[in-house]
């Protein structure tokens, strides 16, 4: 890419024999002018899975956007541009973070935003597995901080942090992503122009989706509420167990005996620590599990739903439907044209 200083480099990190993968060796430039450069990173392996992202790159903002698609729990690092403000917004999949300069671990589940302002560019992205729709918007601090001002109690706190040098998260959770932002997002994914148009804009949304962000941040502040160290460790431990077993049936109270809980602990730790409920969690990476059978390995529906336990064909389709939108029988079809 031109603008060196907008350089993302990307790699995956594949936990179980901890190889690494250079995905920036598979970018594909797809239109490069003086106002905007534009790749396409392209990667499949049998093993790991397959990746199809798009970068779009102006000298002051950066776009992310894609498909990350895994057949097992790997670590994504990347390296952004240092004192930038990021929009991170996860459209399915879920994703535990953690940035150099950010001692907290940040967590987006399915529909979910947060925004950060980083000192160091450095970041680990852990993806447990399955189907991962990410959008991510890179913005140099100072192109923020000369052009983004209002009276909002969240801009207030991130133009502070910018001109002190120090990181910021907007929200200790990460916030819904509304019908309105969905709106933006699809259409900075399907920006209409061309050179200086395209990059005017991409500015343009860029800024109208942060307000929307920061709008959303300062009318649901953070109430405080906290956990326990033990509680987190549950809430954890509880993750842990759903990710090495989701072929089994689980119940609250299995749940909290194994992790010498209550249900109550179970729910409330789980819910404040990763922002979802734990069934919504379960259910996802069975199936996402379902998606890799009917794929990859080219099972019938009637074969997966077996595998994943269902008493009936039907029951199996319904849950994948309330969880996709769509049956499983049109996965195949749907899987044949790119998602963005």
């Amino acid at each position: 890419m031109k603008f060196d200083e907008l350089n993302m480099e990307v790699s995956l990190i594949e936990g179980s024999n901890n190889h690494q993968v250079d995905l920036e060796k598979n970018n594909q430039e797809k239109n490069a002018s003086p106002e905007i450069v534009e790749n396409r990173i392209l990667f499949n392996n049998p093993t790991v899975g397959n990746v199809q992202c798009s970068v779009t790159a102006t000298p002051k903002i950066t776009l992310f956007h894609g498909s990350v698609n895994l057949n097992n729990s790997v670590l994504l690092q990347t390296m952004a541009s240092p004192n930038s403000l990021n929009i991170c917004l996860l459209l399915e999949g879920f994703i535990e973070t953690h940035f150099q300069s950010h001692k907290k671990t940040l967590h987006l589940c399915p529909n979910s935003h947060n925004s950060i302002h980083l000192i160091e560019p450095e970041g680990e992205h852990q993806f447990p597995g399955g189907e991962n729709k990410v959008f991510h918007l890179n913005i140099r601090s100072d192109h923020f901080f000369n052009h983004f001002n209002s009276d909002d109690v969240i801009t207030d706190k991130f133009r502070n942090s910018i001109f002190k040098n120090l990181p910021l998260v907007a929200s200790s959770k990460p916030m819904p992503v509304s019908p309105e932002m969905k709106s933006v997002i699809y259409a900075l994914m399907n920006n209409p122009f061309r050179d200086g148009m395209k990059k005017m804009y991409l500015e343009l949304k860029t800024f109208e989706l942060l307000m929307m962000q920061f709008l959303q941040f300062d009318e649901k502040s953070d109430t405080g509420t906290s956990l326990s160290p033990k509680e987190r460790k549950i809430a954890s431990e509880i993750k842990m167990l759903l990710e090495d077993n989701y072929l089994q049936s689980w119940t609250l109270g299995e749940l909290a005996k194994q992790t010498g809980t209550n249900i109550q602990t179970v729910k409330k730790s789980f819910k404040i620590t990763y922002n979802t409920n734990v069934f919504t969690y379960y259910q996802k990476l069975r199936m996402d599990y379902a998606k890799h059978l009917l794929l990859d390995l080219n099972k019938t529906v009637a074969e997966v739903s077996d595998t994943l336990g269902y008493s009936h064909q039907n029951h199996f389709s319904l849950a994948f439907k309330k969880m996709f939108g769509y049956p499983p029988s049109q996965l195949k079809e749907r899987q044949a044209k790119l998602f963005w």
